[in-house]
């Protein structure tokens, strides 16, 4: 029976639905775009400091993403999670599509377009509250 119970317990606490709000501050990123010679990303210029704040609500539905000049609003449309990564298919508060891309591993915040995967904005992960 203990083990039963401990079994569900830990079911829960691993359950990506379960987590609680998680908030990622950033703190540099730098800008990719994709070239079809090369078949990859490709660097655009440095890594640029440029502090921000994204959370993500306990419901994982709603993104917020905090910066010095501006905050919009990220809505969920669906999801898929591997052990190293989360990924969220997303819509702005402006109608734009985004895949985001949240690399647990390398702590790595990754912002492509979509539906084109034509540019990729990397952020470092500084800390995660």
């Amino acid at each position: 029976m203990k083990k039963i119970i401990l079994l569900i317990v830990t079911a829960m606490l691993l359950s990506p639905s379960l987590i609680a709000q998680v908030t990622f501050t950033l703190d540099a990123h730098i800008l990719l775009k994709w070239t079809e010679e090369s078949g990859r990303y490709v660097e655009t210029g440095d890594w640029i400091k440029d502090p921000s704040m994204m959370k993500l609500n306990e419901l994982e539905t709603v993104f917020n993403h905090r910066t010095n000049r501006m905050e919009s609003n990220y809505y969920v449309q669906s999801t898929e999670h591997e052990e190293d990564y989360r990924m969220y298919y997303v819509v702005s508060d402006v109608g734009n599509e985004y895949l985001f891309m949240i690399d647990i591993e390398k702590r790595l915040f990754k912002i492509i377009d979509q539906p084109d995967d034509s540019n990729m904005l990397i952020h470092n992960i500084k800390a995660t509250f």
